[in-house]
């Protein structure tokens, strides 16, 4: 996908579900330029309302799980063979 700035982003991602018990996060700053924490239900508004400040990845990829319900930790989760290798457990 080519955003308005010309940038070509192919980030569509597997999405891993986890509990966290600190809001501490240290990203590479090479890899992230900001973060952010949301409710899902705020993302999936911000994808349809404000969808210009989410890369055209980040709202396909939101358009892709929205199917799953809306609630992310009833969310099935897929099993080892609907993963991509790097994402396979042994």
């Amino acid at each position: 996908m080519v955003m308005k700035s010309g940038i070509l982003a192919n980030s569509i991602c597997p999405v891993y579900r986890v509990t966290v018990h600190t809001r501490l996060a240290h990203p590479d700053p090479d890899e992230v330029e900001t973060l952010a924490w949301i409710p899902w239900t705020a993302l999936v508004a911000r994808a349809g309302d404000d969808a210009r400040s989410l890369t055209p990845c980040c709202r396909e990829q939101v358009r892709r799980l929205r199917v799953l319900g809306p609630h992310p930790r009833r969310w099935q989760a897929s099993p080892n063979s609907g993963l991509p290798p790097a994402a396979r457990t042994a």
